[in-house]
């Protein structure tokens, strides 16, 4: 009976020690390099700035209670949803918003997630589609689409060949995991990655600054279908002039904007190399062209986007890469700190 007694005592330990906060956002206070690790954000005082800025809606988010949970709610005829406030809070609202971004910026699993904040995986699931949908919706008003004015304000010097550059795009392409529906895997698949991805276009200022983000489009989407159906000509104004990948020939795309493409001369049918104008401007383009892919490059920095993504999180891969872009504007344009 004792050993029996033991035995309890020690799983009951066991599982109030699983269930104890270990970290917090107080941990990361004043260590800058840290804070860069587990959230994206260049120091501890730009996420305190930032969480000041969004706490007085954060603490009005409706929280999300699952697909089956809404759909009930809905059918009974129950439009309202249950505010955070009148649900049982596991954690304070900052560590929160720390526990997202761990997950976003370190890819980490549910569980590990729920170890260090000591909660658990209904809940975490709750706050971190609460929270994404949140972020997705409030960050995108902090950094709308620049004008034109302030584009060429922030142009480096490097661009002066190309003064008219408004925007330099490529395209950012993610793995998820196959769909089990054979009509959607075809969708998903890309025959370029050999993989079920998700795919946008993403533009980046001359000054280093991503400027545009697309919706995802499956993977079987062609660059121009997406540039069509973006809503990125939709920004474009009369002389802008875009830069691109070789294999983007959009200029009938750009024509009727009244706007120009710059990209890397190629060989036609009847040559066999380039002239010494070409290779120039070959090399002049890339050497620029190399940011936009630095850009994405700091983007994947979170490992979220890096592995495969699994597929209950597609409902929200948008607002997931959304965020995880525009969190990358709080830190050092890539053009602009180096000239």
């Amino acid at each position: 009976a004792r050993c029996s007694d033991v035995t309890n005592g020690l799983a009951s330990h066991k599982a109030a020690a699983s269930c104890r906060q270990s970290f917090s956002a107080k941990d990361l206070e004043g260590k800058d390099k840290l804070v860069r690790f587990y959230t994206g954000f260049p120091s501890y005082d730009a996420v305190i700035s930032f969480f000041h800025h969004i706490s007085g809606k954060a603490g009005r988010l409706h929280v999300w209670r699952g697909q089956k949970a809404e759909a009930c709610r809905s059918a009974a005829g129950i439009t309202g949803r249950k505010t955070m406030q009148h649900v049982a809070r596991q954690l304070e609202l900052i560590d929160e918003f720390l526990a997202v971004m761990m997950r976003l910026r370190l890819g980490l699993l549910v569980e590990d997630v729920c170890f260090r904040f000591g909660i658990s995986s209904a809940y975490l699931s709750k706050i971190f589609t609460t929270w994404i949908v949140f972020l997705a919706k409030e960050l995108p008003l902090l950094f709308p689409w620049p004008s034109v004015e302030q584009v060429r304000f922030n142009t480096p010097p490097q661009f002066a060949r190309y003064p008219n550059t408004r925007v330099i795009i490529d395209r950012f392409e993610l793995f998820i995991e196959r769909p089990s529906a054979l009509r959607v895997n075809c969708q998903m698949f890309s025959h370029y990655k050999n993989h079920s991805t998700f795919k946008a276009l993403i533009g980046m200022s001359p000054g280093g600054v991503v400027t545009y983000l697309s919706k995802l489009f499956t993977g079987r989407a062609s660059d121009k279908f997406i540039l069509s159906n973006s809503g990125f000509l939709d920004l474009i104004e009369p002389g802008d002039n875009v830069m691109a990948d070789k294999g983007s020939e959009i200029r009938d795309l750009l024509l009727p904007k009244r706007a120009t493409l710059n990209i890397p001369p190629f060989l036609g049918q009847n040559r066999s190399q380039f002239t010494a104008q070409e290779v120039d401007d070959t090399h002049r383009i890339a050497a620029l062209r190399i940011h936009v892919e630095r850009a994405i490059a700091r983007l994947r920095c979170f490992r979220i986007l890096r592995g495969t993504l699994p597929i209950t999180l597609a409902p929200i891969a948008n607002d997931i890469v959304t965020v995880c872009t525009l969190v990358t504007h709080f830190s050092d344009p890539l053009v602009a700190d180096e000239y």
